[in-house]
């Protein structure tokens, strides 16, 4: 069963590449694409995934680009490590001498995000496009937790790197939206709650680039 589901899931994503295939590699694409060469805009754009300040990222993280089921991006391994403050040893009104310790480190499900320019009439076909790779990536991280471990990803318990190594975060990054006939609120909406639309000014650079050069 497992070599006939496995044909199929191929069939599946083939049909999803070859609908996708046209969007992809364009100079406004590629230009999405560059942000997650820069370490400090990774950081900013996974502030705003998390929606948390980063006290520390781990260098642990991996970045892959053109991943499978045509994701254009995958972040893995992603460790965030809290600021513990030792006001203690300071002076009043001393700034805070933040400490890192491996105890406090959060860990943070792989993030799949899919790179869109502009979003115009076509957002319904893009939100069924990404449901399809969902479901083929969730497939074949259970199939890959299964045989890891022995057990069903589903039934569990344990919260660890190890249960998060088989989940997921789905991510729409986009530039531009170009229709009138749906507004962003209701975009994210419509996507919520098996994507979050993010859009790139709403992301913060600290060092005024976002707008894409």
């Amino acid at each position: 069963m497992d070599t006939l589901l496995r044909a199929i899931t191929e069939l599946i994503n083939e049909k999803v590449y070859n609908e996708e295939r046209h969007k992809k590699d364009t100079i406004e694409h590629n230009r999405l694409k560059n942000l997650f060469f820069d370490k400090r805009k990774v950081e900013a754009i996974l502030e705003k995934i998390i929606n948390s300040k980063i006290h520390q990222l781990d260098d642990l993280h991996t970045i892959d680009f053109e991943w499978k089921h045509n994701w254009d991006i995958l972040i893995r391994d992603v460790f965030i490590r809290k600021c513990v403050c030792e006001w203690d040893k300071k002076e009043d009104g001393g700034e805070c001498d933040c400490k890192y310790k491996d105890s406090e480190r959060e860990y943070r499900p792989h993030m799949y995000i899919d790179l869109i320019p502009s979003i115009g009439e076509d957002y319904g076909n893009i939100l069924r496009m990404m449901k399809r790779k969902i479901k083929l990536t969730e497939y074949d991280n259970e199939i890959a937790f299964e045989k890891e471990t022995g057990k069903s990803v589903n039934n569990y318990i344990k919260i660890d790197r190890l249960t998060y190594s088989y989940q997921g975060t789905y991510i729409l990054l986009v530039d531009k939206l170009e229709t009138e006939s749906i507004t962003r609120e209701n975009l994210k909406k419509m996507y919520w709650p098996d994507v979050e639309v993010i859009f790139i000014d709403e992301i913060n650079f600290y060092d005024n680039s976002d707008k894409l050069k």
